[in-house]
């Protein structure tokens, strides 16, 4: 499970400079920095968690993830290049002709130098595709099995969007769009919204199981990395309004702050 929980105190300084400085309530300031923390958890989560700058653009990437790696453990013997005649004949006789044996093709592989054959297996399956993921292995399976390796890739390409599902509910709490691919599954997780607004509280949590081990291309665990990234634009932002209030287009900026305000709070 990923939970976070605020209050204004622990905030610390820079929310009170927002806060001092626009007049907006503190349960409208806190709201508007968990909508941006939820949005980079939710960008966060893979696929797409390195670099992929829209959520069309991280579908595109993590389909194309799945089938490069769903190809790469499942490789046909077509696409295998044979160096030795003899071997190339012996591997087909017996993956695809009438002395058909795995166990044999196997053997051959091994006396072959070809160490990263492991296994060589009938049919490909999310089972196998799993398994191989977890042990690092490959497999090699027979010419004319390729369809059934396609509908490996279907079948996980069908999950895309799942990790990401568990932030659904603090996004759809919070006014932040989610997109299809990852609306049509439902992901465990949960929003509570502000209860009292004079000591305002949010609480939020993905926990789809493996998300908690998911880190960024820093190292960093998802959380921790949009809660960084939110500091460092808050710090921004800050810049920003006094620069605006120096050429004395404060009452612009205020009133902006003041017109999108609202509250998160519990129904």
């Amino acid at each position: 499970m990923i939970s976070i929980e605020w209050n204004t105190v622990r905030l610390g300084v820079q929310m009170q400079e927002l806060i001092s400085m626009s007049g907006i309530t503190a349960s409208a300031a806190l709201t508007r920095f968990a909508r941006q923390v939820v949005r980079d958890c939710h960008n966060f989560t893979p696929p797409g968690a390195r670099g992929a700058r829209t959520s069309s653009a991280a579908k595109k990437r993590g389909m194309a993830n799945i089938e490069n790696d769903v190809r790469s453990r499942f490789t046909s013997v077509d696409e295998i290049s044979f160096r030795d005649l003899e071997v190339e004949k012996a591997i087909i006789r017996y993956t695809a002709g009438k002395d058909y044996n795995l166990k044999k093709s196997e053997e051959v592989f091994r006396r072959s130098k070809f160490s990263w054959v492991k296994h060589v297996v009938s049919n490909p399956t999310v089972r196998l595709h799993k398994q191989a993921m977890k042990q690092r292995d490959k497999y090699v399976i027979p010419t004319g099995s390729e369809s059934a390796r396609d509908g490996v890739v279907k079948a996980i390409q069908g999950r895309l969007g799942f990790a990401r599902s568990g932030w659904a509910p603090a996004m759809q709490a919070l006014r932040i769009p989610v997109p299809p691919w990852v609306r049509r599954h439902s992901g465990p997780g949960y929003f509570r919204g502000i209860r009292d607004r004079n000591k305002p509280e949010i609480e939020f949590a993905n926990m789809v199981p493996y998300v908690q081990g998911y880190r960024t291309r820093e190292g960093i665990p998802i959380v921790e990395a949009a809660m960084k990234r939110r500091e460092q634009f808050f710090q921004k932002e800050l810049a920003v309004y006094y620069a605006a209030i120096g050429r004395g287009d404060g009452k612009k900026v205020v009133a902006k702050l003041q017109k999108d305000q609202w509250e998160a709070l519990e129904p």
